[in-house]
């Protein structure tokens, strides 16, 4: 996997400190499970990357895993709740 992005931020967002982010590996039949707290998009990227990685491998192996259509990066806003910030495909 090549994570891409969907969105074309501005330059240096994806070295810019997240607070409280969350990455989400997320399916197509809706089901989702958390990866890891990132702080940073490019820290997301690496670790979706990885992850996707892992899960592939599990796969060949013939273990059961979420494949992931998506990966996406929910952060806590300015009113306390959380929101998707960024999305990786």
């Amino acid at each position: 996997m090549t994570p891409q992005t969907t969105r074309t931020p501005e330059r240096g967002a994806f070295d810019r400190q997240l607070d409280s982010a969350l990455l989400v590996a997320e399916a197509e039949d809706g089901s989702y499970e958390p990866v890891a707290l990132v702080s940073t998009i490019n820290e997301a990227l690496e670790l979706a990357d990885g992850n996707f990685r892992r899960r592939m491998s599990e796969l060949e192996n013939g273990r059961e895993t979420v494949c992931p259509a998506r990966y996406a990066v929910w952060a806590r806003g300015f009113e306390g709740a959380f929101q998707r910030v960024h999305e990786i495909e």
